[in-house]
């Protein structure tokens, strides 16, 4: 990560999730229509590209070929964690800590995941305050959320072990 700058791991793991959100309803594996507020205009115009018939099969073989793996592998663990984090919802979680958070928008997205404190953990560059005026998601937050970073943690989880 360069100094200053969000990590790519992060803006890359945003434009996968937006080009999944892109494809058609009955195709896609997932919804994050918040990812794309964090990629670099090149990106978007890869997500849109990757939508229309002739465009879309190129950028895909472009972005296989340049990161092999990255994109179908960044999509299933989307898809995986977001079930096993709904389906502990369901089973009553109350408390969701995302390690590694990057820019990502479960505390948002998820169905059924206001019930539960949500704590996301990364690095300063790659959270937002979730309690500032300029969050990305204007008039949307969770009742009960909020973000950390990697420094400030301990005793953060209510006394939760690992």
């Amino acid at each position: 990560m360069k100094s200053g700058q969000p990590s790519r791991t992060a803006e890359y793991m945003a434009f996968f999730r937006a080009w999944e959100s892109a494809r058609p309803e009955g195709k896609r594996l997932f919804v994050d229509n918040f990812a794309r507020h964090f990629i670099r205009r090149s990106l978007r115009v890869a997500v849109w590209f990757s939508t229309m018939p002739v465009l879309g099969p190129l950028v895909r073989w472009y972005v296989d070929r340049r990161l092999p793996g990255a994109r179908t592998s960044a999509i299933a663990r989307t898809r995986l964690i977001d079930e096993s984090v709904c389906q502990a919802l369901r089973d009553g979680l109350r408390q969701v800590v995302v390690l590694g958070a990057g820019f990502d928008c479960r505390a948002y997205r998820l169905p059924g995941i206001n019930s539960a404190a949500v704590f996301e953990v990364d690095s300063r560059l790659q959270t937002f305050p979730l309690t500032e005026p300029a969050s990305p998601i204007p008039g949307k937050r969770p009742s009960r959320a909020g973000r950390l970073q990697s420094r400030q943690t301990a005793g953060a989880f209510g006394g939760c072990r690992i």
